[in-house]
């Protein structure tokens, strides 16, 4: 793999990256979010969202992404700078994600495990991360990944991997990099953790600009923080080569096979199920009733 010595870690201010909700079909731009949906879930689900683009049912898995996403954006206003009062941005970002996805019946319960989660994240940044070389929302960018391995050789040459690190610290002293993801659940999932290729993709965009990585899970649960550190060697790198292979073959020949025995294929947990196998199994209910 060529490393970018020398050079500014990730993308310059100003240069545009898709987000993970965007068709990578016109970016030839994968992220780690959409590639563990293809291999790791269903790819039929990554089609019905980044292919179709059809609209998300409201389930308690949006809610809980909502929650995630404005907790998440309370500590990148914090980080960048943001002088509010926090319980001002607190409030702004749970309007803007949280409500709109809101199916709790219990207002003031799930208000309170959000600032308890947004809370008990802040202090762990501020006790273990220097406030001098700490970043949120890091983006990256790697281009042309068929040339980092041979299991992706022929796939076509505008393929990259990009990607939002929640938190960097980067020293350029040891040239090391210390990657953090914050996860803002309601139950721990250390599996999950391990079988995602988040750790994988960022240690390699660590390791492509000439950091040596290391990478930590921290999950926010009811109050709890749940440290998980993950090792990012040698085979999770291929590991994450050989998934990317094939979610490119599945877009590249348009073909998103479903995945129904996985726990997410459910009304609870997939935010397409009524447009999917929900509407099958719907129509057999009926006839029994």
């Amino acid at each position: 793999m060529s490393l970018i010595l020398g050079k500014q870690f990730g993308v310059k201010p100003g240069v545009e990256i898709s987000a993970p909700f965007d068709s990578p079909i016109a970016t030839y731009e994968l992220h780690q979010s959409q590639l563990n949906t293809l291999v790791g879930m269903c790819a039929k689900r990554f089609e019905f969202e980044h292919i179709q683009h059809l609209p998300k049912g409201s389930n308690v898995s949006q809610y809980r992404m909502s929650q995630g996403l404005a907790a998440h954006a309370v500590m990148d206003s914090v980080l960048s700078g943001d002088r509010r009062p926090l319980g001002t941005i607190m409030n702004d970002k749970w309007d803007q994600f949280v409500m709109p996805n809101l199916i709790e019946v219990n207002y003031d319960k799930a208000l309170d495990e959000y600032e308890s989660n947004v809370q008990n994240a802040l202090h762990y940044i501020n006790s273990n991360f220097d406030p001098l070389l700490v970043e949120s929302e890091k983006r990256f960018r790697i281009p042309e990944i068929w040339q980092l391995s041979d299991k992706l050789n022929g796939v076509d040459e505008r393929w990259s991997f990009v990607g939002s690190m929640d938190l960097i610290e980067l020293d350029d002293a040891t040239m090391t990099a210390k990657i953090v993801d914050l996860k803002f659940r309601d139950r721990t999932n250390a599996a999950n953790n391990r079988s995602s290729s988040q750790h994988a993709m960022y240690a390699l965009a660590a390791a492509y600009y000439g950091y040596e990585p290391s990478f930590k899970y921290v999950e926010f649960v009811r109050g709890k923080i749940i440290e998980q550190c993950v090792p990012t060697g040698e085979g999770e790198t291929e590991w994450l080569f050989i998934k990317a292979r094939q979610a490119i073959d599945y877009i590249q020949n348009n073909n998103y096979p479903i995945n129904p025995s996985g726990w997410f294929c459910s009304r609870k947990y997939c935010s397409y199920w009524s447009q999917c196998r929900g509407k099958y199994e719907q129509d057999i209910e009926d006839e029994n009733v």
